[in-house]
């Protein structure tokens, strides 16, 4: 009776043991996801500021006159040319510097598959 005893409480520590490793992991990736919310605020704040001067920039255009589809073609290219800019010049940096594991991170990170010219998530 007292074995069974014992083995029924070591069963019942290593069932709450793999429950408190469990929820530590948990805990520790949700602490993790964390760290990226501000730098994700960042890039956010700093899209909209970007589109915001786009944007502006074509109304501007469409009130002086401009014609609307050009106006459209520049607005999508003038976009597309300021949201790149700043990721296309560290990349260039990260490459002159030899650094394959931070260019390889930028690939997993804008979802492009290896030698890929476009890859875009349909």
């Amino acid at each position: 009776m007292v074995a069974e005893n014992l083995k029924s409480r070591q069963g019942a520590a290593l069932a709450a043991e793999q429950l408190v490793s469990v929820g530590a992991e948990d805990f520790m990736s949700r602490l993790r996801e964390l760290a990226a919310v501000d730098v994700l605020r960042a890039y956010r704040q700093q899209s909209e500021r970007l589109r915001d001067e786009e944007l502006s920039k074509a109304q501007r255009m469409l009130a002086n006159g401009s014609n609307a589809e050009d106006v459209l073609i520049q607005l999508a290219r003038g976009l597309t040319n300021k949201l790149l800019h700043a990721p296309s010049v560290q990349l260039k940096k990260l490459s002159a510097e030899g650094r394959v594991d931070a260019l390889a991170m930028a690939q997993e990170l804008f979802a492009l598959g290896e030698g890929s010219t476009d890859k875009t998530p349909q």
